[in-house]
């Protein structure tokens, strides 16, 4: 069997059958829509989608696993104040997903006060939460009660004004085997005039987070926040890859920020930028844990080839993806691929893993097969890696990662 019909088994057997309704919200009450989010999602199946027409929506109360659609033609034609985000139905292996729209009102175009967060929730149980081409204007706080609550951001953009945030930071994830996965994400630090700076993304204890192509700056002030701070005395296992920028924020009257600042746990580093903060003195890259270095002579490129200013790598049915990689001759070459319907392989650092297809050699291709029925958003990531086989050293390349959608 070809490296190419296993793939293509394998996406079939994840594809989904059609959902069963679409409800559509339209805030201007026309005929046989809904007016708020809340209406529709309160009688919701779980096959059904949410779809909002352009206009802007009060709070609701996120509570159960269906995808809640954005119809305009960008982000900020749907503008939603406010969303709790608590899956209840079913409690736990939902998959909830946020596309194409904004949450909080954009600056400069509401209410003088917002409020410090526009998009929590705490306690939640295992299951998927995606959002994709999402704008956030204010704080974030998403906790998990128990192991398995992973969130994806893909494509988003997220800031927050000064006094927003759970403890001043734009946004606040994780707990206790919480997982993490930024791609294509852009994350700013609140700015202050006279205080210190906001941090960009605070990541707590237990946590496993992977930022790839993602940006992420702390906050400018007079004194300047970190990128990327931690919380808790347990290990956060942090990935940086894709390259992603993570910086400090400017100090105007004191101390940059750092780029990232680790309480305890593990940092390690493929294809991203790792910098310190302008100020008097420039802050460090690294505060606290220093970064454990991949090599970066090993580099995996894949075609088709997308900017991630152009929504990220995507490809569809019936197109050919090719990786590829330079091996040093001497070396045996892999190349490992996990896929990602529900749970990602957040731990994809050894490729001995018995979650991944491992193939030999340093260049695969695969056909993405067409199936019929649509999904979309099916992720998959891959890395190359070698081994010397007379010292035994492992070298690994940065994680690709792309989103197929089948029809």
């Amino acid at each position: 069997m070809s490296r190419s019909t296993l793939i293509s088994i394998c996406l079939l057997g994840l594809a989904t059958s059609a959902v069963a309704d679409d409800l559509v919200v339209d805030a201007s009450g026309a005929p046989g829509t809904f007016a708020t989010i809340t209406d529709a999602m309160a009688v919701a199946d779980l096959d059904d989608r949410i779809l909002v027409q352009p206009g802007r929506y009060p709070f609701f109360q996120y509570n159960r696993g269906v995808p809640v659609i954005g119809l305009g033609a960008q982000p900020s034609d749907i503008v939603i104040d406010e969303i709790a985000f608590h899956v209840s139905l079913p409690q736990q292996g939902y998959r909830a997903r946020l596309s194409n729209l904004t949450i909080g009102v954009p600056p400069g175009t509401g209410a003088s006060d917002p409020p410090p967060l526009v998009l929590y929730g705490n306690e939640n149980g295992p299951g998927t939460f995606v959002l994709d081409g999402v704008e956030i204007h204010g704080g974030v706080f998403l906790r998990g009660g128990q192991e398995g609550f992973y969130v994806l951001f893909s494509n988003c953009d997220v800031d927050s004004a000064p006094g927003q945030g759970f403890s001043g930071e734009t946004m606040y994830f994780g707990g206790p085997d919480n997982f993490l996965d930024l791609r294509s994400t852009r994350i700013l630090g609140q700015g202050s005039s006279r205080g210190p700076g906001g941090v960009g993304l605070r990541i707590e204890q237990g946590t496993e987070a992977r930022i790839n192509g993602a940006e992420i700056v702390g906050g400018r002030g007079a004194t300047g926040a970190p990128g990327i701070a931690t919380v808790g005395a347990a290990d956060v296992v942090l990935r940086l890859d894709g390259q992603s920028i993570v910086r400090g924020g400017i100090g105007t009257a004191g101390a940059g920020g750092a780029g990232v600042d680790l309480t305890s746990g593990r940092i390690d580093v493929g294809e991203a930028t790792v910098q310190g903060g302008a100020g008097s003195p420039a802050g460090s890259a690294y505060e606290n844990v220093g970064p454990t270095a991949f090599p970066a002579g090993l580099s995996l490129e894949m075609t088709p080839r997308f900017a991630f200013a152009e929504n990220g790598t995507v490809v569809h049915s019936g197109e050919t993806m090719t990786f590829a990689f330079d091996a040093p001759a001497d070396h045996l070459a892999v190349i490992g691929l996990a896929g990602a319907v529900q749970l990602p392989q957040v731990r994809f650092l050894s490729l001995a893993s018995t979650s991944l297809l491992v193939f030999a050699g340093d260049r695969l291709q695969l056909r993405v097969p067409t199936v019929g029925t649509s999904h979309p958003g099916l992720q998959l990531y891959v890395q190359g890696g070698t081994l010397e086989p007379a010292a035994g050293t492992i070298m690994l390349t940065n994680t690709v990662s792309v989103r197929v959608d089948l029809d």
